[in-house]
């Protein structure tokens, strides 16, 4: 009985740590990831047909205009009179400080709000959150559909 126990808890916990997936490896050519050396210089030799490689980054181009769920930091919003005014200048001033970082725009009535970033899942908006500089501590993370990684 207590075989069958431990077994079973077994397969239970291999379960969950196989469903568990890292975001970093998300879009990422699996074929050039094997290329790459390891930690003791030691290669993957892949052999598999050109029509492979050349199906999977016509699926990626394909795909570029979908929009997945993902999360971004919400850093303005605002109805007061001026916050049209306010809010492009809050975007201008978050793109000086973080270039890389993409910042949107947008009217919801009767609020103008800006959001920045395209993270895949909350903890790299948390993390990146936790960066921002004391102006932005009263930013918050919202659910949003972004824009598909590259």
């Amino acid at each position: 009985m207590r075989i069958c126990l431990i077994i079973g808890l077994l397969c239970c916990s291999a379960f969950a740590l196989s469903a568990q997936v890292d975001s970093t490896l998300w879009y990422r050519n699996i074929a050039d990831l094997l290329r790459e050396p390891g930690s003791r210089s030691n290669r993957v030799t892949l052999v598999q047909p050109a029509l492979l490689d050349d199906a999977l980054l016509r699926h990626v181009s394909e795909n570029e205009h979908r929009k997945l769920e993902g999360y971004r930091l919400r850093i303005f919003w605002s109805n007061l009179q001026n916050a049209r005014n306010m809010s492009l200048a809050a975007m201008d001033e978050f793109a000086l400080l973080y270039p890389d970082v993409p910042a949107y725009r947008i009217f919801d009535n009767p609020y103008w709000k800006v959001s920045v970033g395209n993270f895949r899942n909350k903890s790299e908006a948390v993390r990146f959150q936790r960066q921002l500089p004391q102006k932005y501590r009263s930013a918050f993370i919202i659910k949003e559909s972004i824009a598909y990684p590259e």
